[in-house]
């Protein structure tokens, strides 16, 4: 016998599908917002920020320009040419620190002291030596109250110069507070001609004169071996300090007479100045493709190993990278912008990639590998190409207390899975906001990037380049283009958010929210701003014939959880008035 649900007419409903809006429909990336800026009038090469109050000092060739928050101009500081009338700060330093004839100052260095309201500049001209400017708080503002030359008439030499700091071809340094001493790290490239006369060294440990004459005659230096000067020319990108370490982030060949380049961390102890413990790791950030069965006509994609460094930052992760990443969010991460290079050349392509470097894991790699190293009984001078002085007898003559390149890769994926293919990365920045990792990504285009690791890297926002005839210039750190600006970390709008389903998926952090026909934050919206849903938005009406007298018609559309009231008419029959629809995919 038949069941009575077996008598009931069959009804099938077959509803619409609401048609896809085109990722580039939903964002405008090309949307004006107004950006507090300043030109500085030549190239940026360098940028500090003092906390509190918050000032900005901007370094360009001859000038030190000091700003507010807001990038207004309070004051200028000359510091080149030298000889010339202008340049007060020149006529500090003692005759003996002169060159030949007038020199421009680029100013390669731009440090603030951690312990005492001090700002360093060091410049190319005179032998690469440095300048310690006094600063005082004077209500909301910074000033430079006094100035002083760091050399000595004495203690200097072609063949040893304590202050000589600066190479003509790049340096990166960082200042440790240790005892009430100012102590410089510093990492220089150095050629056959550099280090002729006057040379800062590769690599070396610096205390600054409690006399503000410069710096002490006994340092502690490396430098690469003489026969290697021109043939291993080592590119100091980035330096930084976490707990008992400095550590530089350099791009060299693999060694020496090499065409092949790669990426290398150099960490130095700030508890023995003597370098003995001085190690090298090498760096690898990479893609993997996932790699399937495919016949030989398709295209694969490449394992692609991004060798040479861009940018980098350190800083702690919020707890979802963290977790990703598997160490706590305590722990500090170094965040690296790679590119892969040209043939058999440093020169980066347009193919960048994010890598996130746990200190933790590269210093546990470092003390795995020297165990390796001890094990095999390998001895320096295999353990690294670089010259030492060693100012005390050596009692081990193991690679432990020498100069070492452990024999050991730290490798990590690329964050952004190569999604940032025909990109160049110069720039990183990396911040925290309610527990989301959000890096600030400056590219050779002149656009910043705002995205979350292990996402897409499609902007959350993007800047565009202040004018076409302009050089093409990142915006964030050592921005090597004339304009600065100041860019919020949660963005500068959301305006180029242009649905509402986009814009309230925009994080949370933003402040983004719907208000009326646009995206916009709360206190730019004079209307109702909602951040919950989203107004129903018809796009069909169906059946297109009516199935049955008074029948019901079906409305397809999206929302979110919306009900809504409609009337209408069907081949002249009223259909029911006050029937609802519930919007996004059920209709009743």
């Amino acid at each position: 016998p038949s069941s009575p649900a077996a008598a009931l007419p069959a009804l099938l409903l077959v509803f619409p599908q609401c048609p896809r809006i085109p990722y580039s429909s939903t964002r405008n990336f090309s949307v004006p917002y107004t950006l507090p800026s300043f030109d500085a009038g030549g190239p940026v090469q360098n940028v500090a920020v003092f906390a509190d109050p918050a000032t900005v000092f901007v370094a360009v060739r001859n000038r030190i320009l000091v700003a507010g928050p807001e990038l207004r101009l309070r004051s200028v500081l000359i510091t080149g040419p030298t000889g010339s009338a202008e340049c007060e700060i020149c006529r500090l330093c003692p005759a003996a620190a002169g060159g030949p004839g007038s020199e421009d100052v680029d100013n390669i260095l731009l440090l603030l002291d951690p312990q005492e309201p001090w700002l360093y500049s060091c410049g190319t001209a005179r032998h690469g030596l440095c300048y310690q400017h006094q600063l005082e708080v004077r209500g909301s503002e910074v000033t430079i109250v006094a100035t002083h030359c760091l050399y000595s008439a004495t203690g200097n030499s072609p063949a040893s110069c304590p202050d000589c700091v600066a190479s003509p071809l790049g340096t990166s340094g960082t200042v440790v507070a240790d005892h009430y001493s100012s102590f410089f790290y510093l990492g220089s490239s150095v050629n056959s001609s550099v280090a002729a006369r006057y040379s800062p060294q590769s690599v070396s440990v610096r205390r600054l004169k409690g006399t503000l004459d410069g710096f002490a005659d006994t340092f502690q230096w490396l430098t690469v071996l003489p026969p290697y000067r021109d043939a291993y020319p080592i590119h100091y990108v980035h330096s930084f300090t976490d707990g008992e370490h400095v550590y530089f982030l350099t791009v060299q060949p693999e060694c020496p007479g090499s065409a092949s380049y790669h990426t290398r961390l150099a960490r130095l102890s700030t508890s023995e100045h003597d370098l003995r413990r001085y190690r090298e790791l090498v760096l690898d950030c990479r893609f993997e493709s996932k790699r399937r069965r495919r016949s030989a006509e398709e295209d694969t994609e490449r394992d692609v190993a991004y060798n040479v460094l861009q940018a980098a930052h350190a800083t702690r992760p919020g707890e979802r990278l963290a977790r990703d990443l598997g160490i706590d969010s305590s722990e500090m991460v170094l965040f690296g912008a790679f590119a892969e290079s040209q043939p058999e050349s440093p020169a980066p392509q347009d193919n960048s990639a994010v890598c996130a470097f746990p200190l933790r894991l590269l210093n546990q790699a470092i003390e795995e590998g020297m165990d390796k190293v001890l094990g095999l009984a390998l001895r320096y001078p295999h353990c690294a190409r670089l010259q030492v002085n060693l100012s005390a007898p050596v009692t081990d003559t193991s690679c432990w207390d020498q100069p070492t390149l452990v024999p050991a890769t730290s490798h990590k994926v690329d964050l952004f899975n190569g999604r940032l293919a025909g990109i160049l990365l110069t720039s990183i920045f990396v911040s925290v906001l309610e527990n989301v990792t959000v890096a600030h990504l400056g590219t050779a285009q002149g656009r910043i990037l705002q995205v979350g690791p292990r996402s897409p890297p499609r902007c959350r926002w993007c800047c565009s380049a202040p004018a076409p005839t302009s050089p093409p210039c990142p915006l964030l750190t050592s921005i090597r283009c004339p304009q600065v600006w100041r860019v919020n970390v949660t963005g500068p709008g959301c305006r180029h958010f242009l649905t509402c389903d986009r814009c309230l998926r925009a994080e949370r952090f933003m402040g983004c929210g719907w208000c009326g026909d646009g995206c916009a934050r709360s206190h730019e919206c004079n209307g109702t701003w909602v951040q919950d849903s989203c107004p129903p938005i018809l796009t069909d009406v169906g059946p297109r014939r009516c199935p049955w007298p008074r029948g019901d018609l079906l409305e397809s559309g999206r929302g979110v959880g919306r009900e809504v009231e409609h009337e209408a008419t069907c081949g002249g029959t009223l259909p029911q008035v006050g029937h609802r629809a519930h919007w996004g995919g059920r209709y009743f």
